[in-house]
């Protein structure tokens, strides 16, 4: 009977429970409140901020939103930024999403801004901020997923070759997390790290870089950056099919895409702007219908993306996202652009 009662118990929880998600989103979509008003506010501009853009706008439609954006003009200075975040009155919005252009030198200013409203940041984070929750890349999740994904490829044993197109000296502060995150994933995947060892190789510093994609010695190829995997990629262009070693690249372009279609490439880690985007104003839509007591603490929310591992079988569906997505984009920014409203052109609405 007890055991009956508990089952009862949960059956009736787990009812209650849908009906409340259920009843929240029916909520956020349906009612006939007034739309929060939310601004994103973002450090770069190209492909990968209308991107960003698509996402956000997609999800101010679908959470009920009323966004606002401010992209940069070229060449924007943190200093620009800055003087933009300050022109501007932060509790007209119920929300603010920024995209610092360097937090480190700009946390006061958004430590400023999360006073006056609910504030999520983008891209790069600091620490020190006050922002409600942060939303970026993490690179070093994005190594260990690449490490997961590489344990099921490796067919013998030997050497791990680590890819990179600069030297140890002067790889970027993304390709060393990126390493990082690998060397820390394989560790904690690998059934046995006996049999293996790991070499870094930098393709543009190494005139012997092309030779050794060749050694026989060598497991599997790990690109982490895109210059890199499409240097490995055209090595073993010129290589018989059967003696070609397994890449895995941290990166995708179009060249890395065709590769993984025909099979020269195993996987590839894919970050989409677009849930960037998403993201922060789906958190928006939910931190300005909450009260202080339903917020996170400030300074300590956190969203990791780490990606999602591309391959053939899913390779033409990820192509087709980015084909939509590039398209919408393409009409965001002609929109974004015929509507500029600041003197001097510093920031488009």
């Amino acid at each position: 009977m007890t055991k009956f009662s508990a089952i009862a118990g949960a059956a009736v929880a787990t009812v209650f429970l849908v009906c409340g998600v259920y009843a929240v989103n029916t909520f956020v979509k349906n009612t006939n409140e007034e739309k929060p008003r939310v601004l994103m506010i973002s450090s770069v501009s190209g492909e990968p901020w209308q991107r960003t853009l698509v996402g956000a706008r997609a999800a101010a439609k679908e959470f009920g939103v009323e966004l606002r954006t401010e992209a940069p003009a070229s060449n924007q200075t943190a200093e620009q930024q800055s003087e933009y975040v300050r022109s501007i009155r932060a509790a007209d919005f119920d929300g603010i999403a920024i995209s610092a252009e360097d937090p480190a030198s700009q946390v006061e200013l958004i430590n400023d801004v999360a006073k006056h409203t609910k504030l999520v940041t983008l891209g790069k984070d600091t620490e020190g901020s006050k922002r409600l929750c942060h939303i970026g890349f993490d690179q070093i999740g994005a190594g260990a997923k690449a490490a997961w994904f590489a344990r099921c490829k490796v067919e013998h044993a030997g050497q791990i070759m680590l890819l990179t197109t600069a030297a140890p000296s002067s790889q970027s502060e993304i390709v060393r997390q990126r390493i990082v995150g690998f060397q820390e994933g394989w560790s904690r995947y690998a059934e046995s790290a006996g049999p293996y060892s790991m070499v870094t190789v930098s393709i543009g510093a190494d005139a012997n870089g092309a030779t050794k994609l060749s050694n026989p010695k060598v497991a599997l190829i790990v690109a982490f950056d895109v210059e890199a995997a499409e240097s490995a990629i055209a090595a073993a262009a010129s290589q018989p099919e059967a003696e070609r070693i397994p890449i895995i690249a941290l990166d995708t372009s179009e060249i890395v895409l065709d590769a993984i279609e025909d099979g020269r490439v195993s996987s590839a880690v894919f970050n989409d702007a677009y849930a960037d985007g998403y993201e922060a104003i789906q958190r928006l839509a939910l931190y300005s219908r909450e009260d202080e007591a339903g917020l996170p603490t400030p300074g300590f929310g956190t969203i990791p993306r780490c990606g999602e591992i591309v391959q053939k079988s899913n390779v033409a569906d990820v192509r087709g996202r980015m084909a939509i997505r590039h398209n919408e984009a393409g009409v965001s920014a002609q929109l974004h652009l015929s509507s500029a409203e600041v003197p001097g052109g510093l920031l488009g609405r």
